[in-house]
């Protein structure tokens, strides 16, 4: 009788596991909807900035 209420507690267990990490994926992947939407060059815009940035410390940085 043990090892049936044992199965039952691991199914319901497994089944929850499952509804929580659906609902995680789904909340991953609507907060990351929003990057098919940004423009193809503003990653580029955003590594030109951060090389500038980058140049500008090491140039006034005290040696």
């Amino acid at each position: 009788m043990r090892e049936v209420l044992f199965i039952f507690i691991l199914v319901i267990a497994i089944v929850a596991i499952t509804y929580i990490t659906t609902l995680l994926a789904l909340a991953v992947s609507g907060c990351l909807m929003f990057l098919k939407y940004i423009p193809e060059w503003t990653w580029t815009l955003v590594l030109l900035v951060l090389t500038v940035a980058t140049v500008r410390g090491l140039r006034y940085s005290p040696e």
